[in-house]
C-alpha cells in the first residue's frame, strides 16, 4: 500500500486505513454534509494520521507532496463550510493528536499551545491559573486552537477580547516541504511583511499549524449583563454603532430582529417579541459598572421585563446541537433543514446588506432570523438564521446560499465574517477578493507547489 512508505517514516504516530476508523472523518458540521451523511453519500479519506509531534506532521506533508496525495488538516471538524469534507484518497491529519498547553509567560501574558488543544480544554486550564483567554466561538467545545487561526474565528464576546488574530502573537507551520516555521515572538514588528499571517483563514491550503503562541488576560472578577429592547432593528444598529465609535463597547453586544427574537428566546414564557438586544461587560470591578452604565445610555433602549441577557448567557451554546437534530428530522421533520449565515458590512451600508441577504434567503426558506453580532466602529457581523422544507433539503440549501452570497457580494458586504470559506463558498471568493484574487493562487502554490492541501478548499 503507498501509505506502507508513509508509516516507516513516522514510527510514533498512528496511522489508520480501515473502513471503521476513516469514516469517522468524512465530514465537518456543515449542513449539506451532515445530510449527505444521514443517507450515507459521503467518502471518506484513504487514511488518517495522528502524530506524535510536529515534526511528524512535517514529514507527512513532505511525504505527500512526492506521492501526490492530497491532504487534509482537521482539528475538531467544527467548521459550517464544508472545509474538512473529504472526497477519497486523501491523506486526514487529525491534528487533535497534539494537544498539550506547553508553556506559560505569566510575565508577559501568553500560552504557548499545540494547535490540537480544544477551546474548552485550554480554558479550563488558564481558569485554574486565574486567567482567561476571553475566546468563545459557539463551538469552544468541539472546536481546536488550529481550526480558530485556519478559520479566522471571532468569540462571542470579541467586541471586548478581540478576534483570533487578536490572540495570535506567534505560530509554528509545517510546510509541505518538510520543515517547520516559526514566527519571531514580539509584541508588534515593523520587520516587513508579517508572512505567518498568511495563515490566519487559510484553512489548510499552504500548511499545517502546529502550535500557537496566545494573549492571555486574567480572569475576569466580575460581570454583568442587560437586556434590551428597540423600537426598530434599525434603531438596534444604531445603537451598536454609537457605542462602538464613543468607544463605549460591551464585551458582547447582539441586537435581534422581530424573527430572530422568536427563535432565540422561543423557551421563554412568555415568548418576547419585537427587535431585543443584550449586553455582556466583564472585567476588573473598578471598571465594569461604569462600561455597563455608559453603554446604556448610549443604547437609548427600553429594558423588557424578562432577563434575556441572562438567558442567552445559560443558553448561547445550546443552537451547535440544535441544528443538528433539526437537520436529523427530530425536531421539525424530516423535509426540514436549518442553516446560518454571517456577513459583514461597513455601517454605510449595513442597512441595505441586511435588506439584501434576508430577502435572498426568503425566496426559498420558510423562516428567516438576524442579530447583529460582532461590533466594529466601522461596521457590524449580521447573523442569519433560516429554515428551509422541501424534499430535496440539500438542492434547496445550494440554491438558498447561492441566492444570498450573490446578494452579499452585490450589496458590498463579505461573504464570511468568521465560518470561513471552505468548500461552500469558494466560487464567490474570486468575486470578493477582485483585483486580489489571482495572488490567492499563486501564494498556495508558492507554498504547495504540488497541490496537495487542502484542494478543494479556499479556492478563488
Amino acid at each position: 500500500m503507498v501509505f506502507d512508505s508513509l508509516a516507516a517514516l513516522v514510527p510514533k504516530a498512528g496511522l489508520e486505513t480501515s473502513a471503521e476508523v476513516v469514516g469517522e472523518y468524512a465530514s465537518d458540521w456543515s449542513s449539506n454534509a451532515i445530510l449527505r451523511g444521514l443517507r450515507g453519500a459521503l467518502t471518506p479519506p484513504a487514511a488518517v494520521l495522528r502524530p506524535a509531534s510536529a515534526e511528524d506532521v512535517a514529514t507527512a506533508l513532505r511525504w505527500a507532496s512526492q506521492e501526490k496525495v492530497p491532504v487534509v488538516t482537521a482539528g475538531g471538524r467544527s467548521g459550517v463550510s464544508g472545509g474538512t469534507v473529504t472526497a477519497g484518497g486523501e491523506l486526514l491529519i487529525d491534528i487533535r493528536a497534539l494537544d498539550h498547553v506547553l508553556e506559560l509567560d505569566e510575565v508577559s501574558g501568553i500560552v504557548h499551545v499545540q494547535a490540537g488543544v480544544l477551546g474548552t480544554e485550554l480554558e479550563a486550564w488558564l481558569n485554574q491559573r486565574g486567567l482567561t483567554l476571553g475566546h468563545f466561538p459557539q463551538s469552544v467545545a468541539l472546536s481546536t486552537v488550529g481550526g480558530w487561526i485556519a478559520a479566522r474565528s471571532a468569540g462571542q464576546l470579541s467586541s471586548g477580547y478581540g478576534a483570533i488574530e487578536d490572540f495570535l502573537v506567534a505560530l509554528t507551520v509545517a510546510l509541505p516541504d518538510g520543515s517547520l516555521a516559526t514566527s519571531r515572538l514580539v509584541p508588534r514588528t515593523a520587520a516587513g511583511p508579517q508572512l505567518y499571517q498568511l495563515f490566519l483563514g487559510s484553512e489548510g491550503t499552504m500548511g499545517a499549524v502546529t502550535e500557537a503562541w496566545l494573549r492571555v488576560r486574567r480572569r475576569p472578577e466580575m460581570r454583568e449583563m442587560a437586556s434590551l429592547a428597540f423600537a426598530s432593528f434599525g434603531d438596534g444598529l444604531a445603537a451598536a454603532r454609537r457605542m462602538a465609535q464613543s468607544g463605549a463597547l460591551p464585551d458582547a453586544l447582539r441586537v435581534y430582529d422581530e424573527s430572530d427574537t422568536g427563535i432565540v428566546f422561543r423557551s421563554l414564557e412568555p415568548a418576547p417579541t419585537g427587535v431585543t438586544g443584550l449586553m455582556v461587560v466583564e472585567g476588573d470591578s473598578g471598571l465594569v459598572p461604569a462600561r455597563l452604565s455608559r453603554a446604556l445610555e448610549l443604547a437609548q433602549a427600553q429594558e423588557p421585563e424578562q432577563d434575556l441577557a441572562g438567558h442567552w448567557w445559560e443558553h448561547r451554546n445550546d443552537a451547535v446541537h440544535t441544528y443538528k437534530e433539526v437537520l436529523s428530522g427530530k425536531l421539525l421533520g424530516a423535509d426540514v433543514a436549518a442553516d446560518t449565515m454571517e456577513v459583514a458590512g461597513v455601517w454605510s451600508r449595513v442597512d441595505d446588506l441586511y435588506a439584501a441577504v434576508g430577502t435572498a434567503l426568503g425566496k426559498t426558506s420558510e423562516l428567516v432570523g438576524c442579530h447583529c453580532s460582532h461590533v466594529y466602529e466601522t461596521g457590524c457581523a449580521l447573523y442569519f438564521t433560516f429554515l428551509v422544507r422541501a424534499e430535496d433539503r440539500e438542492a434547496v440549501l445550494l440554491q438558498t446560499w447561492a441566492n444570498a452570497l450573490d446578494a452579499a457580494i452585490e450589496a458590498g458586504g463579505t461573504i464570511s465574517h468568521h465560518h470561513g470559506i471552505g468548500q461552500l463558498k469558494s466560487r464567490w471568493l474570486a468575486r470578493e477578493l477582485d483585483g486580489f484574487a489571482p495572488y490567492l493562487g499563486r501564494i498556495q502554490e508558492m507554498f504547495d507547489p504540488a497541490g496537495v492541501m487542502n484542494p478543494r478548499t479556499l479556492r478563488a
